[in-house]
């Protein structure tokens, strides 16, 4: 039905957004935003993320995770994408890829969108967001 609206409703820009899953010891970096997000009115905690800009998405999530934590990573693999769930009622559409990276070095401090950076456990980062966490990511988390 999701698919089948989508087909129906006027074509829109698309927004193509990397999240950067970084893990350590059981624990997942989020972080939290200075202000509101132009598309996402009750984004105030997240994984590190920013759209992206090119194809080269490896790059541009290691710039990104370089830019909003001061870390160095690397990343793992390509853990879920989404197309966000309130997309249709959005004057864009909003696909969300997930990366899991490993932390290569740097000392930790927030940048870019984020006013502060905190390490949580895996398994309750939901208890931080506002928006909704996947199945699909609340799974890879927990084998984490």
């Amino acid at each position: 039905l999701y698919y089948k609206l989508l087909s129906e409703t006027k074509t829109k820009p698309t927004i193509v957004v990397g999240a950067a899953v970084m893990s350590k010891k059981n624990q997942v970096l989020i972080g939290s935003r200075k202000s509101t997000d132009k598309f996402v009115k009750d984004l105030h905690w997240t994984f590190p993320s920013g759209k992206f800009n090119t194809l080269n998405f490896e790059g541009e999530i290691i710039e990104t995770c370089l830019r909003e934590t001061n870390l160095k990573v690397k990343l793992v693999q390509l853990i879920h994408a989404r197309i966000y769930p309130d997309s249709p009622q959005k004057p864009v559409r909003i696909v969300v890829l997930y990366y899991h990276c490993q932390v290569l070095g740097g000392k930790e401090k927030p940048g870019g969108d984020f006013n502060k950076l905190k390490w949580v456990p895996a398994l309750e980062v939901n208890r931080h967001f506002t928006t909704s966490v996947s199945d699909e990511i609340m799974n890879f988390l927990g084998t984490l």
